[in-house]
């Protein structure tokens, strides 16, 4: 099985990562694969980043949210990516991610849910929509 799984989801104006059992921190980056999909976007899409298959630890999230935020070309930081969704039932999971919205990761608006179908029906149901315009 791959480490994670990239798929964009037209219907939802929406990227989703979702990171399996076997993802290692350290080893597996989706950043140049999400970086190049972003690019080739006519317009801005969410990022939704699911973790329900894989809990990190704080550590690990760190890593993340530095490579995500802070290096040279992040990801967050394109003009492409207009909310980021974390999906996650780890409480300390969820309180690093909503961390994101520190100055020091760059203030970035982050929304944690705990299953990938509440985003879904958040997007469907029009309460999230797209802030950015194209």
């Amino acid at each position: 099985m791959d480490a994670y799984t990239i798929r964009q989801l037209d219907d939802d104006n929406a990227i989703l990562l979702v990171f399996h059992p076997s993802y290692r921190v350290w080893e597996d980056s989706p950043q140049s694969e999400l970086k190049a999909l972003y690019a080739a976007l006519p317009e801005p899409y969410h990022f939704i980043v699911d973790f329900s298959e894989r809990n990190l630890t704080l550590e690990d999230m760190l890593q993340i949210a530095t490579a995500a935020t802070r290096m040279e070309g992040a990801l967050l930081k394109s003009p492409k990516v207009d909310r980021v969704f974390v999906v996650t039932q780890n409480d300390i999971m969820q309180a690093a991610a909503r961390g994101l919205n520190a100055p020091i990761f760059g203030s970035f608006s982050v929304e944690v849910y705990g299953t990938l179908d509440e985003v879904l029906e958040a997007l469907r149901d029009g309460a999230v929509k797209l802030r950015k315009a194209s």
